[in-house]
């Protein structure tokens, strides 16, 4: 029996084989020419990212900026950047304020990184900032206008890519300077921003403030170019006295109020003001302990009101309101964006010369009596239609004469007064008919933030009269006891322009 041959010697293997015909491609002398351009090109490239950032990228920025909110912008030197060239961290950074204009901002720090990677494949680029402890002064000017800036029109201001931007704001402070006041409005604020420059401009929000000692959140996405919004609003215990001072000019002074509000609403494009109408929603709104003085009224005007809001109809679940001790009133139903008012309004008995006297309304002669009122009001949004009935609660008196009762039926706008029915029964008997209008123009007073005056408005007032005349007429004159003078039947008109 014969031995098997001896196993033969093992080859040698593919990886040693592999890597020695690397090794030999990469002593060979192009190759190392070839390896050292491309280094050296890419190491160049590198330096010259890095200068770029260093020194040129921020001027270029702040020449951008500059030009959109119209004043000088310096930002903060380059502090660090990342070897993968994405993140960056700039310095201290301000905007600020010039002779003509007062507004300023400071920034403690700016970190801003990025991913080029979405780009390769035809989405926009994502762009992080967290802006860090930021402070902004915000001065009204007399337009009413908080913030000016002018954003670059035209194609040459188009970037090649879109752009999908974050920013995170921390520890921010905003003081809020209405015209004409010596005191700032403080906020302090925190939230989250995004900005998608795509075929729809959108920024997006979720912004926790504190605003007067209030705490607010608004969650929410609003179209740049349209104003159509999606958003929703949490307040609680926001002082109105304060916030109502950034409206300029306003014939309102409130002296005290209370805001909260849990809301989510859909607003639509503003391009069209009746877009408007439009408006949407879901959530409650409470006004509580309002307390106002406006222009013309002697006595301060109290409210409270709780408001429901379901798709575009605003339901009054409870509403008071109070002109000082002369005028209380209650107001029930709901306002519809599209159809406009259906509310239904009551007073309490109310001093006739004490309500003149609080309009601060003058009349030729003294007017008193108590009276009490019914009304509906309905009509558009913006040209609300008054109807209702005026019936006297105790005689009234018209300088020297008495009436036992009066009833009338009116209907008026925002320029007029129609007396449809106008009903009079004086204490000496009797009675009087008539109908007539006033031509009020308290849209145009409103405006002019002017009391009403009603001896200069426009009147015409037909009527008919049946009267004992002797017992009518002596308050004013005494007939001879030898003079007897019938009962008095007239009709006519009074005009008065």
């Amino acid at each position: 029996m014969t031995n098997p041959s001896p196993n033969p010697p093992p080859e040698p293997s593919n990886r040693r084989s592999f890597s020695a015909r690397v090794l030999r491609i990469a002593r060979h002398p192009a190759t190392l020419v070839i390896g050292v351009s491309v280094v050296a090109i890419a190491a160049v490239g590198y330096a010259g990212i890095r200068y770029f950032v260093y020194t040129r990228l921020m001027p270029l920025v702040e020449s951008q900026l500059s030009k959109i909110v119209k004043k000088p912008v310096y930002l903060g030197e380059v502090e660090s950047l990342s070897w993968t060239l994405n993140r960056i961290r700039i310095g201290a950074s301000s905007i600020p304020e010039t002779p003509e204009n007062r507004d300023r901002v400071d920034i403690k720090e700016i970190e801003i990184s990025f991913n080029p990677f979405p780009v390769l494949f035809g989405q926009p680029l994502p762009i992080e900032a967290t802006v860090i402890d930021p402070n902004a002064y915000i001065d009204q000017d007399a337009t009413g206008q908080w913030i000016e800036y002018e954003l670059p029109e035209g194609d040459g201001g188009e970037l090649p890519i879109d752009l999908d931007i974050h920013v995170n704001v921390r520890d921010g402070d905003i003081a809020l300077r209405p015209y004409r006041t010596t005191t700032s409005i403080p906020i302090q604020a925190e939230g989250r921003f995004r900005y998608l420059d795509a075929d729809e401009k959108l920024i997006g929000y979720d912004v926790d403030a504190t605003l007067l000692s209030s705490k607010v959140n608004a969650e929410g996405e609003t179209n740049i170019d349209t104003g159509k919004s999606e958003v929703a609003l949490v307040v609680e215990k926001l002082a109105l006295a304060q916030l109502l001072a950034i409206i300029p000019n306003s014939p309102v002074k409130l002296k005290s109020g209370q805001l909260n509000a849990d809301l989510n609403v859909s607003l639509p494009t503003l391009t069209e003001l009746d877009n408007l109408n439009r408006t949407r929603g879901q959530g409650n709104l409470n006004l509580s302990q309002i307390e106002a003085n406006i222009a013309s009224i002697k006595e301060p005007v109290r409210a409270t009101l709780d408001l429901n809001l379901q798709g575009q109809k605003l339901f009054i679940e409870q509403a008071q309101a109070s002109i000082g001790r002369v005028v209380a009133a209650q107001i029930a139903g709901d306002i519809d964006w599209e159809r406009g008012y259906n509310l239904n309004i009551k007073t309490n008995q109310v001093n006739i010369a004490n309500l003149l006297r609080t309009l601060s309304v003058k009349l030729p002669v003294r007017v008193g009596g108590e009276a009490q009122a019914n009304l509906q009001l309905t009509g558009l949004v913006d040209k609300p239609i008054l109807t209702g009935s005026l019936n006297s609660t105790r005689p009234l008196q018209i300088d020297k004469t008495q009436l036992r009762q009066v009833r009338t039926n009116f209907q008026a706008d925002l320029n007029k007064i129609v007396v449809q029915r106008l009903q009079i029964q004086p204490a000496a008997g009797g009675q009087i008919i008539g109908s007539g209008r006033v031509e009020t123009k308290l849209e145009q007073a409103l405006e002019n933030n002017k009391p009403l005056d009603f001896t200069k408005m426009p009147l015409a007032f037909n009527f008919r009269a049946q009267l004992p005349t002797e017992e009518v007429v002596a308050p004013y004159y005494q007939f001879p006891t030898d003079v007897t003078i019938g009962t008095l039947t007239a009709q006519g008109q009074v005009v008065a322009r």
